[in-house]
């Protein structure tokens, strides 16, 4: 808001004419001052003459209210996707720190995210910082309800940053579609080095209680990582599914929950999968392209000896078969698989008469929800579905940089309540440009009768989901999907 008034002071008389603006230009105090006057709506309030207290004049929460702001700007004409993609980016304080941390690093909640990077060295604190908050978490500026929270380093700033956390919920291009525009449905703000679970929800609640219909989430680890009790449970209260790359400590193999059965990176297999696919790398987002394709190949190699779901889940529950029940195997103690062809079916290792699992049932509850999703990490249609989630990272970008500009001193403005507000004005502009430049409707234009698609790109998409079909085994030949598309 501040570079809003700053542009406003800077017009003539007849420019300001030309947009709307009467008089001279607003100053910055009349701008905090309706800041001011929104955040308290949200808060009960009490006649001090009578002591009565009266409900909050917005009834609705932040998020709910933020996400209204944003979504307005979107026309009902757009349809929404069910699959969005889901992620948080750094908004910083303005306020001048105080103080450090005695080794450098963010005071995070227990289960958050442990981040390798190296903190900065830390400064001398000024005498009577930091102080302690609500939360038993360090204030480290006069902005209290500003926390400590790591980011990327890039562009020269530091890995360790004071201020929120702006989760943003977006559409994500539905599978085989060009690319959609990163529209803001649902935004939410929390203090940085929050769990991200809390945040994350409140943006999904928030949307669903706007009109949204979510089916599922992408997201990365830092959602993923967290307890069931804090992101995966609720999560499959909402009847939302999840997509999302493991953690190291994800990875790996360990005993099944029945005998002769592996949980391989979060997977359930049947023991006869061959040594050589047990234990493969992970992938390498930097890497090329055909490197990852190639290893992806592997993991569908491995694919053939996994358990498949034969429903969708029922809350936390999640039923699945054996792989010669499935017919991806054959298996001598099921005869009609011995039937399938041994040229495109592997065999198993089981003896005829002995014990296995290649063609039981099994339903897996809450104590593996973590590892769920329902294409298994590192296959090809696993990297085609999890790369939608770059829809999330667009809208960042243009809110960091390319729309909005971001900066530390883009607004000014203390507490989570006025920068939430200020976060919606900047979605609602961001929305406002991409319906303009996505799917050809201007602002205050004639708006279509029926639903519309988004404009087609000039270059069509080279994403691997354009390529390869939802269901069914993905290309043998890699170079089929290394194809250029023809530009139209």
């Amino acid at each position: 808001m501040s570079r809003t008034e700053r542009i406003t002071r800077g017009l003539t008389p007849a420019q300001r004419r030309m947009i709307g603006v009467r008089g001279n230009a607003v100053p910055y105090s009349q701008i905090e001052s309706a800041f001011e006057d929104l955040a308290r709506g949200f808060h009960p309030t009490v006649d001090k003459t009578t002591g009565e207290v009266h409900d909050a004049r917005i009834p609705f929460t932040p998020t709910e209210f933020n996400s209204a702001i944003a979504r307005a700007a979107i026309p009902e004409c757009i349809p929404e996707p069910a699959e969005q993609a889901l992620d948080s980016t750094d908004i910083e304080t303005f306020a001048c720190r105080r103080s450090w941390s005695k080794d450098g690093r963010p005071d995070l909640p227990d289960g958050s995210l442990e981040v390798d990077d190296k903190a900065p060295k830390p400064r001398a604190s000024e005498t009577g910082w930091p102080r302690v908050g609500d939360d038993g978490r360090f204030i480290h500026t006069k902005d209290r309800e500003a926390r400590e929270g790591w980011r990327s380093e890039r562009d020269g700033k530091l890995p360790v940053f004071n201020g929120f956390d702006l989760h943003l919920l977006v559409d994500a291009t539905p599978w085989g579609e060009q690319g959609y525009p990163p529209l803001i449905r649902a935004l939410a703000l929390a203090p940085a080095g929050t769990l991200k679970s809390e945040p994350g929800l409140d943006a999904i609640r928030a949307a669903k209680s706007l009109g949204s219909r979510i089916t599922c989430v992408l997201v990365d680890r830092g959602y993923s990582i967290l307890t069931t009790d804090h992101w995966c449970g609720p999560l499959a209260e909402e009847a939302v599914e999840q997509v999302f790359t493991l953690h190291t400590n994800q990875r790996g193999q360990h005993p099944g929950p029945m005998s002769k059965t592996l949980v391989i990176d979060g997977g359930l297999f049947v023991d006869s999968v061959p040594p050589r696919l047990r234990e493969l790398p992970p992938h390498n987002a930097w890497a090329p392209k055909r490197e990852q394709l190639e290893l992806a190949a592997q993991y569908d190699e491995r694919e053939a000896f996994a358990f498949r779901s034969t429903r969708r889940p029922d809350g936390a529950n999640q039923q699945y078969e054996g792989p010669a029940r499935a017919g991806k195997v054959r298996c001598a103690n099921n005869p009609e698989s011995m039937r399938l062809s041994a040229a495109t079916h592997p065999t198993t290792n089981c003896v005829r008469g002995e014990q296995c699992s290649c063609s039981t049932r099994k339903t897996l509850g809450r104590e593996y929800l973590r590892l769920r999703q329902r294409h298994r990490y590192g296959t090809t249609r696993w990297l085609a579905d999890y790369g939608r989630r770059n829809s999330v990272e667009s809208a960042n970008s243009i809110f960091k940089v390319h729309e909005i500009g971001f900066t530390k001193n883009t607004v000014r403005v203390f507490g989570r309540l006025k920068h939430g507000l200020w976060a919606a004005l900047a979605a609602a502009v961001i929305n406002l440009h991409l319906v303009e430049t996505g799917y050809g409707i201007e602002p205050c234009g004639q708006l279509p009768a029926g639903p519309i698609e988004p404009l087609l790109p000039v270059t069509p998409s080279k994403a691997l989901h354009c390529k390869i079909g939802r269901r069914g085994p993905p290309p043998k030949d890699i170079n089929t999907l290394l194809t250029e598309p023809k530009t139209a």
